[in-house]
């Protein structure tokens, strides 16, 4: 279960940095995920930060 939950998260990582116009709940259901609260935890454990962080960041380093 923690291989796919990291693969599932590595592919929402990979989708909110790629499709800044895809909401962070749509990220979460098309990752896998069918608990948003539950993503959201994940997410933040795995990566240190919320996927809407992580979102932000990654849009500031494209524009950059």
């Amino acid at each position: 279960m923690e291989f796919l939950n990291r693969f599932r998260l590595r592919h929402a990582a990979t989708l909110l940095s790629e499709d800044q116009d895809m909401p962070i709940n749509e990220v979460g259901d098309v990752s896998g995920f069918n608990s948003r609260s539950t993503f959201n935890r994940l997410f933040r454990e795995f990566y240190g930060m919320s996927p809407s962080e992580y979102k932000a960041i990654s849009k500031e380093k494209n524009i950059k």
